[in-house]
């Protein structure tokens, strides 16, 4: 019976203890908005936000739950009581016990934010959505509107600097500015100009000193002297969704809520640090590409000594903090810093950092939100007769918008049910009120290569076709089925590259050589000019870019009908290089050695499987074509018809969408046609 006994209460003992165990492990908190310094009781208290709840956190990490049922956005402490704002109201809490000893609930107000406490017994709250500051006598309980505008957007948080009896406000949007109320007539001014932006917290230490927490990058901590002098020193990096800090003035430690990491950070202050933050005044453009540099790093003790390297040499380049430098070659170039203080070292690489072109670039959606827009014009009218063409080059293919026209989309395929895969997909809107989606063929984009995509559509000649690196396309249904309507007129709407008017599905990847015509051009029409660049002032032509700016935010309308477009959080990368991309190429003794006679050398490998290389040499100037036949003499496809000058070239040709067996190329150069027998075996 006693051993009957002991075992039970082991067992007994040991659920207790797993139990405790996970109790005593468990996070409590999740979604912390915001956190303040219990020096009474040596913890902090936390809005947790998610579970509307306060939890405490002890000097050792233990966390407990310190009152349910409150909606916190902000809280303060001051005199033995906890202060927390949420929704239309403020409420005090006893510190120590969490009995509630106030509630002052204002009308119109939908979510009080940051608050604060002045001096002479008085709180202000944010009441963020409506951009207003209330004030609330604490031994009255009455209120007023103390600010009732000139913050613009978003303000997020506030505190109270007993230094120069302020208030100091952050704003919630980029570059925002940081903001100072006077308590003496409630007047706004601005105090820091373009600071990292999106703030969602503030507070100041017993010396004075201004933190400020930012969402840019990867989640940064500013801090500022109390007359804002100079630029906010970046002291932190790699907080998740910075929200309202607090200092504990006992322990020197900055508390940073970590709204998306359900954490609070604990900084250490002061600590010895190096914290790199180099900016450059461009990062893309053409040789020769003059880039400043500036050094923003934050660091105690003080940076003293920079080292330099621009192109990766292992040579020191410059001893200055702020240099500049030429980058006299086309290239990708990561800049190497050596950063030094009295005490400290840091090795610093922005990798791939400039992009440095030789004429050609092209844009790179690389965030959900890139894109491009071009305002309405009658000559981009996607409705009636029109053509489309653009080189891609997709890092992803999960439904990455190409071009929005509101009627007409044009975006690319991944596991869509009873779409093909890997596919081209257009959209239209049509006057009866129908929308017809269908496909290219299965696996006809590739992912991570340069190919370009065309639509001709005609409503009036009842005709569409739509090609990728010029093989023509078969529909997921029948062509008839598209004209059983017009597509809706979209003269008046915004032309979108790169995403949905949305601007949620980005494409992600580059783009280059984007062209719109207002005719159906036929295939024979778009092999003309599939590898070259144009003119601008080719017939029929509406909207030409190039995309060749290589760096700013306006993308030029070649076709002289100035349809600029706006570029919004996309950067230029390296675009096409035709010479590169189809494999045709002068090679390098064209200056020296001129040929003296017309040839077509024999393609290598042969066999092959996909790819092979056709060389041929022209001893005339004049315009060559070379063609690629099947066994029974149908043209596959043209790989060049263009003017050359006299020369050794070369061409890649890729017969990855062909089936095995003998083909033939054949060249023509005024009076000469040659054609050769080559063999693909897959």
């Amino acid at each position: 019976m006693k051993r009957s006994l002991l075992i039970i209460y082991s067992i007994i003992f040991l659920v207790i203890t797993l139990l405790s165990t996970d109790i005593n492990s468990q996070n409590l908190v999740d979604g912390p908005e915001s956190v303040a310094f219990d020096s009474l009781n040596n913890r902090y208290l936390v809005s947790s936000l998610r579970t509307n709840k306060i939890i405490s956190i002890d000097k050792e990490g233990n966390q407990s739950v310190f009152k349910e049922g409150i909606t916190a956005f902000g809280n303060c402490i001051r005199d033995g009581v906890f202060y927390v704002s949420g929704n239309a109201s403020v409420k005090g809490l006893d510190v120590t016990t969490g009995e509630l000893l106030m509630t002052v609930t204002i009308p119109g107000v939908t979510q009080f934010d940051g608050i604060t406490i002045d001096n002479s017994g008085n709180l202000y709250a944010l009441a963020t959505r409506i951009g207003k500051v209330y004030k609330i006598n604490l031994s009255t309980l009455n209120y007023w509107i103390f600010v009732d505008s000139g913050f613009g957007t978003a303000p997020q948080d506030l505190i109270y600097d007993k230094f120069k009896n302020r208030i100091l406000v952050c704003l919630w949007h980029a570059a925002s500015p940081i903001m100072a109320i006077s308590l003496a007539d409630s007047s706004l001014t601005t105090v820091a100009e373009n600071t990292a932006g999106f703030a969602d917290g503030i507070t100041i230490d017993q010396e004075g000193s201004v933190y400020v927490g930012s969402y840019e990058r990867e989640g940064e901590i500013y801090k500022y002297d109390n007359d804002f002098s100079s630029p906010g020193e970046l002291i932190y990096i790699g907080v998740e969704e910075p929200a309202g800090l607090d200092y504990n003035i006992i322990d020197d430690v900055l508390a940073v809520p970590s709204f998306s990491g359900d954490r609070i950070e604990f900084i250490n202050m002061p600590a010895t640090y190096i914290f790199p933050n180099i900016q450059f005044d461009v990062s893309t453009g053409h040789a020769p590409l003059n880039v400043e540099f500036t050094d923003l790093s934050g660091s105690n003790p003080l940076t003293n000594n920079w080292e330099w390297d621009f192109n990766n040499d292992g040579i020191i380049d410059s001893y200055e903090q702020n240099p500049t430098w030429t980058f006299d070659e086309p290239g990708v170039y990561p800049v190497k810093v050596t950063l030094s203080s009295d005490s400290l070292s840091k090795v610093y690489t922005c990798e791939d950092s400039i992009y440095v072109f030789d004429g050609e670039s092209a844009i790179n959606f690389n965030e959900t939100s890139s894109l491009v827009k071009v305002a309405p014009s009658e000559a981009l009218d996607f409705t009636n007769e029109w053509t489309f063409e653009a080189w891609i080059n997709p890092t992803s293919l999960h439904g990455k918008y190409i071009l929005d026209k509101n009627s007409v989309n044009i975006y690319t395929n991944k596991r869509s049910s009873g779409i093909n895969d890997n596919s081209l997909i257009i959209k239209l809107k049509r006057e009866d009120g129908s929308i017809l989606r269908f496909s290219t063929e299965d696996s006809s984009l590739t992912l991570n290569e340069w190919q370009q995509v065309a639509v001709a559509y005609s409503y009036d000649s009842q005709k569409m076709d739509i090609y990728i690196n010029g093989i023509e396309q078969e529909f997921s249904i029948e062509k008839s089925s598209i004209f059983v309507s017009p597509i809706v007129d979209n003269v008046s709407d915004t032309l979108i590259l790169g995403n949905n008017l949305t601007e949620i599905r980005g494409l992600k990847g580059s783009m280059d050589e984007v062209r719109f015509w207002n005719s159906f051009r036929t295939k024979e029409e778009l092999d003309e000019f599939r590898y070259q660049y144009l003119s601008g002032s080719e017939n029929n032509l509406s909207g030409y870019w190039n995309m060749n700016e290589g760096n700013g935010a306006n993308m030029l309308d070649k076709s002289g009908n100035n349809n600029q477009g706006i570029i919004n959080n996309a950067v230029y990368s390296l675009g096409i290089d035709y010479s590169l991309l189809v494999g045709i190429k002068e090679l390098e003794d064209n200056v020296s050695q001129i040929p003296d006679e017309f040839a077509l050398f024999q393609n290598y490998p042969n066999p092959f499987n996909p790819t092979t290389n056709i060389k041929y040499q022209i001893a005339k100037q004049g315009n060559v074509t070379l063609k690629v036949f099947d066994i029974i003499g149908n043209e596959i496809t043209t790989l060049i018809d263009r003017e050359h000058s006299p020369g050794l070239y070369e061409i890649k040709f890729d017969a990855n969408k062909l089936t095995s067996g003998i083909y033939f190329y054949k060249i023509s150069h005024e009076d000469y046609l040659i054609t050769k027998k080559m063999l693909l075996i897959k």
